[in-house]
């Protein structure tokens, strides 16, 4: 559900620009082609005596959960892919279980034959604020034209004809991993604005973030920022927090939209305290999330002011309910043991009109962020042409929206005394 260009890369600011992207939990591919342009033959693999190696290394925040090397033997196009024998090598990893890092023997190559090693790889958490990952693979060992390259940066001692990126064999591919239920906007890059933009270009002139808030440069009223698009099953997050920087009272207000909506339904927004990171949520809340969308100063705003959105996050439980304020004590009302001043008043909630207690409609179920459906992204490496990324995302059948209404309920009742009550009922906090 993207509705950018190229939907493997949606954060485009700061130093993610060109770099793909995934959120966590998503499935990736990554390949890498060792592709023998030449004309000659290698000699058959023995344990003693390895053909050619690959040295990969996949950084901390994915996961390998297994891999597959191809040939193109023997159409030798580099598109007819088939399973080799080198996947029953003994010396190379179990195929459901490779490690981040390790060392593959690719066997014998026949003159012409390309082939291709592909990771499957789980985005395991979020990786912007500690800096792009690079995924890294290199040609270590050529039996007698080439080696020993141990180590990404290490040199060649030997070197036969290899040409390749100037006789260093070896690619890398970089990227970003965002959590789609937490934007925290704590990288050190202004321009990293973790895929959000200004849903309102009259009252927002411009985004930047500094000093782990995504700030807002305010030109008029209602600024508005909105999230990229994510998928999120709001089965297990029947809740959601949000933080401003420096706010102030009065009501900020937020929005969203669901998988098989067309843009956010501003109508269908709640408001809240700019002073609280809580924000409680309506019936409305649930299915896939799509996309948020938060005016951190409500209806207010003016130009030469900023606005601070500290964080966003889904939260796994209903937060809890702000309790009603208590109604003002009437004017004259006498100390002693009915006034003011006296014990609390035992017919109030124990028997007679009793407090109502507060309802916000919601019921948390279990569940977890899924995936996509199918892969998010394709990240491939290496070949005669160098490098290049292929990607995209995935859209599940729509689903259609769920019907939307509000339920808050706040009370308290007071029975009629001939003197006024000791104190005033408050409504529980079922949390």
């Amino acid at each position: 559900p993207c509705d950018f260009d190229d939907c493997a890369d949606f954060a485009r600011g700061g130093r993610s620009g060109g770099v793909p992207d995934a959120w966590v939990g998503d499935a990736l591919r990554w390949s890498v082609v060792v592709h023998n342009r030449g004309d000659g033959a290698t000699r058959a693999e023995s344990p003693e005596d390895a053909a050619i190696t690959l040295r990969y290394r996949v950084p901390d925040g994915l996961t390998p959960t297994r891999y597959l090397i191809e040939t193109d033997h023997p159409a030798g196009d580099r598109a007819t892919w088939q399973r080799n024998d080198a996947m029953e090598n003994p010396a190379n990893p179990a195929e459901d279980a490779p490690p981040a890092e390790g060392t593959l023997r690719l066997n014998g190559y026949s003159a012409g034959e390309a082939k291709r090693v592909t990771f499957w790889l789980r985005a395991d958490r979020a990786t912007v604020a500690e800096g792009t990952r690079h995924l890294r693979a290199w040609v270590n060992h050529v039996r007698g034209y080439y080696g020993e390259k141990e180590g990404w940066d290490d040199g060649i001692e030997v070197n036969d004809g290899q040409t390749f990126n100037g006789g260093d064999l070896r690619v890398e591919r970089r990227l970003d991993v965002y959590d789609p239920t937490h934007f925290a906007f704590d990288a050190d890059d202004p321009g990293l604005l973790e895929g959000w933009r200004s849903c309102a270009p009259d009252a927002v002139g411009g985004l930047r973030v500094e000093d782990g808030a995504l700030v807002i440069d305010v030109v008029g009223a209602a600024p508005c920022v909105e999230s990229p698009p994510v998928r999120v099953p709001l089965a297990a997050w029947p809740g959601l927090r949000i933080t401003l920087g420096d706010a102030d009272t009065g009501a900020g207000r937020v929005a969203w939209q669901l998988d098989g909506e067309v843009g956010v339904d501003d109508g269908r927004g709640l408001d809240f305290d700019r002073a609280s990171p809580a924000v409680h949520l309506g019936p409305g809340w649930g299915g896939t999330l799509a996309r948020l969308r938060v005016w951190p100063l409500g209806a207010d705003g003016a130009a030469g002011e900023t606005a601070r959105l500290d964080d966003v996050r889904l939260d796994p439980q209903v937060p809890a309910a702000p309790p009603p304020p208590p109604p003002a004590p009437d004017a004259g009302a006498p100390d002693g043991p009915d006034g003011p001043g006296g014990p609390p008043d035992p017919g109030l909630g124990a028997g007679g009109a009793r407090p109502v207690p507060y309802d916000a409609g919601l019921a948390g179920a279990g569940g977890a962020v899924r995936p996509r459906g199918g892969d998010a992204g394709d990240v491939e490496s290496g070949g005669a042409d160098g490098v290049k990324a292929e990607g995209g995302c995935a859209a599940a059948p729509g689903r259609a929206p769920l019907p939307w209404a509000l339920l808050l309920l706040v009370g308290a009742l007071r029975r009629r005394r001939a003197r006024p009550p000791a104190v005033a009922a408050r409504s529980p906090d079922p949390g």
